[in-house]
């Protein structure tokens, strides 16, 4: 499950989307919960997003509540999760 699209769920499309990580913990416990550690990755949907919200908004949320996880949850959502989806070696 590549997680983006955050911030456009909003509507808030003038680029005030909430910046408060707790807004999007209910969408992000959701998907854990779903496919677990092992099953989410990291994908952005700039440049649409940055009608709602930075780039480094958006980064920054998932970030935190990646690494909130723990550092494996983070390392596998960030880099091992997509590398084996992708079929590229892992690091």
């Amino acid at each position: 499950m590549k997680v983006s699209g955050l911030v456009e769920g909003t509507g808030r499309n003038d680029g005030k989307a909430p910046a408060d990580d707790e807004f999007y913990r209910p969408t992000l416990d959701a998907v854990w919960n779903a496919f677990g550690d092992d099953r989410v990755i990291f994908g952005s949907n700039w440049p649409v997003s940055a009608r709602f919200a930075s780039y480094e908004t958006v980064f920054r949320i998932v970030d935190r509540y990646s690494r909130a996880r723990g550092a494996d949850a983070a390392r596998k959502y960030f880099s091992t999760n997509a590398r084996r989806g992708y079929g590229l070696p892992l690091a």
